[in-house]
């Protein structure tokens, strides 16, 4: 009985930390993408003020 009460206990904070376990992976992949929209919007920029001016 005991080894399955241990378990149980090393069991629930596990399941605590997966639910974040997802999440901490996608967090740092938000910044590089607005970096690299960022990036590829001050590429297009003279294009589209050639545009406009054209």
């Amino acid at each position: 009985m005991s080894p399955r009460s241990a378990r149980g206990r090393l069991a629930a904070p596990t399941f605590r930390f997966t639910p974040q376990g997802p999440c901490g992976p996608i967090e740092p992949v938000l910044p590089v993408v607005l970096r690299s929209l960022l990036f590829l919007a001050t590429l297009a920029l003279p294009f589209v003020v050639a545009l406009f001016a054209a």
